[in-house]
């Protein structure tokens, strides 16, 4: 696991498998913590039921420009707001990956794991 970036500051993977569910998720910067977390809503009602660090492919890099989110070669600019949907899944942070980030960018210790070239926007 490496952390890129400096605000905001990105976790990204070199897993050798990939995980094999779909993620439905909207990201978020928390501009306070300089990092990104995943949402994830409700269908029906559209409330916030959960959110979690995501940990990005290896071909991810962070945007620089104050926007608060990175540029993911298959579908673009992913900014504060926008919703997509990738291959995935979550899984629990792990101390070993010495990630220097603040307990509110990793909540309850939650991560989920996106599959490289997998994202589309929106919600399917």
């Amino acid at each position: 696991m490496t952390t890129l970036g400096d605000d905001p500051r990105i976790l990204v993977h070199d897993f050798s498998s990939s995980m094999e569910a779909l993620v439905h998720g909207e990201l978020a910067y928390l501009p306070e913590e300089r990092c990104l977390v995943v949402l994830f809503r409700d269908d029906a009602s559209g409330e916030v039921v959960g959110s979690a660090a995501p940990l990005w492919p290896a071909n991810v890099t962070p945007l620089d420009d104050g926007r608060g989110g990175v540029e993911e070669p298959a579908m673009g600019t992913i900014v504060d707001g926008d919703r997509f949907t990738a291959g995935g899944g979550h899984r629990d942070a792990e101390p070993e990956w010495g990630a220097d980030l603040p307990e509110a960018c990793v909540p309850d210790g939650a991560s989920v794991v996106l599959n490289e070239d997998s994202f589309e926007p929106g919600h399917t």
